[in-house]
């Protein structure tokens, strides 16, 4: 009667170690994948932020949503004009009820590289809209609020709409630049708990907006990525790729830039 020959334990450790190599060579490639996919992912909600923006704009007369409004008649009917909003509709949302539960659950509002390690817990909304008002005598720009007539605006493909909302603070003196612990000042994260909270609670909406939603914009040089002002920016730098991040232009298409790409000429809108 043959005995089977069982594995040697020189023979299981080799085994071992081989699975091991070959894991160690995978895992960098398969990050790298992952890391690409996010990217193309996130290009395409981009995309379809993009149609929504287009179709809003040929619904109203061409106007497109920018900063918050600060009509208070609105506001104190929970009437939100904010853009995660009024696109919702057109982009598979809630009606057209400007309420700020809308934007809750959609995914194209998402980036699959934002990251989820944060204190305050995952993001609902991971873009920041151009604010930017371009005024000939005060290059450093103001905020506004509102809506701008989109046909009015020069150069559509050149300038940025949307861009990557940014959270950590880096050391901007190292090379390449260095995370460290700290969280920018001007970002304000919007959890899923905030929104939870809107359910049971629909006075919270007015405090949320105020304090956290009115933030999410872009009007100063200081809060890009080409910035060494950590504290104050709001749109990342190191995303996707080589040190930089998607971005939607007022015309509707989506481009990577590399962050000292991302200047204030990509958004300073003059109208």
């Amino acid at each position: 009667m043959k005995t089977k020959k069982a594995f040697t334990l020189i023979e299981l450790l080799v085994v071992i170690a081989i699975i091991a190599l070959l894991l160690s060579i995978l895992m960098p490639a398969l990050k790298k994948v992952k890391a690409a996919g996010q990217a193309v992912v996130c290009a395409s909600n981009m995309g379809q932020i993009g149609k929504a923006m287009v179709l809003y704009s040929e619904t109203y007369r061409s106007y497109v949503p920018r900063a918050e409004t600060t009509d208070v008649t609105l506001i104190a009917a929970g009437d939100y004009q904010i853009w995660p909003v009024l696109f919702a509709p057109f982009i598979g949302g809630d009606s057209a009820s400007t309420k700020l539960e809308n934007f809750w659950e959609i995914k194209a509002y998402n980036c699959p590289s934002y990251p989820t390690n944060i204190p305050e817990g995952t993001q609902t909304m991971d873009y920041v809209v151009n604010a930017w008002k371009y005024d000939q005598n005060y290059l450093a720009g103001f905020e506004r609020h509102g809506t701008t007539k989109r046909s009015a605006i020069k150069n559509l493909g050149a300038l940025i709409y949307l861009g990557e909302y940014g959270y950590y603070e880096y050391n901007t003196t190292t090379t390449p630049r260095t995370l460290t612990s700290k969280k920018l000042g001007g970002v304000k994260v919007v959890t899923p708990q905030d929104l939870q909270n809107l359910q049971t609670n629909p006075a919270s909406a007015n405090t949320l907006y105020l304090d956290k939603i009115r933030y999410m914009d872009v009007y100063h040089q200081e809060m890009l990525p080409s910035t060494t002002v950590e504290q104050n920016r709001r749109v990342e730098w190191n995303r996707h790729k080589k040190e930089g991040t998607n971005n939607l232009f007022f015309d509707g298409h989506v481009d990577w830039l590399r962050w000292d790409d991302n200047t204030p000429e990509k958004w300073r809108v003059r109208e």
